[in-house]
């Protein structure tokens, strides 16, 4: 009862903050901002999300190698975008767990271990970019704590697999824990090449996506400044407010972040491109996933392929 409640709760939350945000954008000026896009430049944008969805199926597939050697990329492609196609529908994306359960019903903790350690290359990719974010945007002396942020971070992720080895010590002896130790341990099996390599991956997907949003904003505002794209990563970091994938709160942190017309860009245009973007990278795939390849039932009958092979 109490995690209806909560998602009740921010299913209302995530349509109250994007209403909110196109009030406070205008609607009428929303509406200007659609009739002015540039649809070219929106058509252009969407030629980026394949190569989007590539990219994370494809780190999704290397890691999913390193527990299940002879998996098939169809089968590691079919499970991703299940977790996608699950994840634009639950709060914090939580569906996209469900893609562990999906490619190994056999290993669903150890998937899921590899499903979080994939999230967690994502957060520090974009941790990465928040900190060259604040160097472009920051004024003056202030760019030095963005460097130091940054060294910082790095720091830290040379020592995470002992951090989490810590982590995994502590954990209180239980038939949950001992399924987090196991989704740990199997996180901490890939090999230091592999996750690197992922590592790297996750960065180019994030400099591509903040191309692409680029893209979508300049479609609204032909006059952005470049630096503009020094906010995108505290939109994309907005995701951790409760809410429904996002929607709302990602809508609303654009919409106040060049509420002043900041970099040549309005709010209503931020706002509109912020949901243009989630639209065409996350559910217009999912959707085209679910219709065009079968979804569900593609999945499962490529996961009995799997089993009988």
């Amino acid at each position: 009862m109490k995690r209806r409640v909560f998602t009740v709760l921010q299913i209302v939350l995530s349509l109250a903050l994007l209403a909110l945000a196109v009030v406070i954008a205008r609607p009428s000026n929303v509406r200007e901002q659609l009739r002015g896009a540039s649809r070219g430049w929106l058509a252009a944008s969407l030629l980026v999300v394949p190569v989007l969805i590539m990219l994370r199926a494809g780190r999704w597939h290397i890691l999913a190698r390193t527990r299940a050697p002879g998996i098939r990329f169809s089968h590691s492609f079919h499970s991703y975008m299940a977790g996608l196609a699950l994840a634009v529908i639950t709060p914090f994306a939580a569906g996209e767990l469900a893609r562990g359960a999906f490619a190994a019903p056999g290993d669903k903790a150890g998937f899921v271990g590899l499903t979080f350690l994939d999230k967690m290359l994502d957060m520090s990719s974009l941790l990465v970019f928040a900190c060259i974010g604040f160097v472009v945007v920051a004024p003056g002396p202030m760019k030095l704590a963005g460097v130091a942020a940054l060294v910082l971070l790095f720091a830290g992720l040379a020592f995470s697999r002992r951090i989490a080895g810590l982590a995994s010590a502590l954990m209180p002896q239980s038939r949950i824990t001992a399924t987090l130790q196991r989704a740990l341990a199997a996180a901490r099996a890939v090999p230091m090449a592999t996750l690197v390599g992922c590592f790297v991956v996750a960065v180019a997907n994030f400099a591509l996506l903040y191309c692409h949003l680029f893209m979508i904003m300049y479609s609204f505002a032909p006059g952005i400044d470049p630096r503009a794209a020094g906010l995108f990563p505290l939109i994309t970091l907005s995701r951790i407010i409760p809410s429904i994938a996002g929607l709302g709160v990602r809508e609303f942190t654009a919409g106040a972040l060049f509420a002043q017309a900041q970099y040549s860009v309005t709010s209503a245009g931020a706002v509109m491109a912020a949901f243009c973007q989630f639209a065409s990278a996350n559910v217009l795939p999912a959707v085209v996933w679910l219709v065009v390849s079968g979804g569900f039932r593609r999945f499962a009958g490529t996961n009995r392929e799997e089993q009988c092979d």
